[in-house]
């Protein structure tokens, strides 16, 4: 909608972000439809059953899907690059600290065998791999040479 500016400078302003955590939920928020990154189409073929088996447990009231909820995203990482003729492939679990602490402790490793099965190894993808680990947990550089894993919007 289109609003004139005299309109507007007639409110009263009231911040919708009280708080530097919330301003930055909302850049991520407003950021995620431009940053994402057009993955390989064999890459969006291989994950096809991990994205499937997440979208669908993720909302359901099951220890699977409250673990899913409390990740604060899912990264990964193509070695030595997305070109390659051979690619070996790791996924990053990146669990939210806060919400973290309202879980019943997840076995993450059942949950990483189950997860990382539905990605086996094909084509160019050589290996397949991956780990969970806090922010505090992970260097600077897995941080930047993985890609965010938008299951709503792989390309």
């Amino acid at each position: 909608m289109t609003l004139e500016k005299t309109i507007l400078a007639r409110w009263n302003r009231r911040s919708g972000c009280d708080s530097d955590e919330e301003r930055r939920l909302l850049a991520r928020a407003l950021a995620r439809k431009r940053s994402r990154v057009a993955f390989p189409d064999d890459f969006t073929r291989l994950v096809a059953g991990l994205r499937d088996r997440i979208v669908e447990k993720h909302s359901k009231r099951s220890s699977e899907g409250e673990v899913l909820r409390s990740l604060r995203e899912i990264r990964v990482r193509a070695a030595p690059s997305w070109q390659a003729p051979e690619v070996e492939i790791q996924f990053l679990f990146i669990p939210d600290d806060e919400h973290q602490k309202s879980v019943e402790r997840p076995d993450w490793p059942h949950l990483l065998d189950a997860w990382l099965s539905l990605v086996p190894p094909q084509g160019r993808f050589v290996t397949v791999d991956g780990f969970v680990a806090s922010l505090d947990d992970l260097t600077a550089r897995d941080y930047a040479e993985s890609d965010i894993l938008d299951l709503d919007h792989l390309s």
